[in-house]
């Protein structure tokens, strides 16, 4: 069992990811364990503050095809 991500947790993601972005795509890939509408998921999905990153994008969203359920084992 995996606790759920936080904000804490992804703050420091998103402030290391921002730190090195010059420009080019970058790949976050995982379960963070959360909905697309909770707070975690919109913290990383809208644009960077201070850093002009763009915010990441959801590949189940974005997917023309989706196999397999939308939720995991905890979510």
């Amino acid at each position: 069992y995996m606790p759920l991500v936080t904000k804490g947790s992804l703050e420091k993601l998103r402030t290391h990811l921002d730190a090195e972005w010059e420009g080019t795509p970058q790949f976050v890939m995982g379960d963070f364990n959360a909905d697309l509408d909770e707070a975690e998921c919109e913290y990383l999905t809208r644009a960077s503050e201070g850093h002009g990153a763009p915010g990441f994008e959801s590949a189940w969203c974005e997917a023309l095809d989706r196999e397999g359920p939308e939720h995991t084992l905890h979510g």
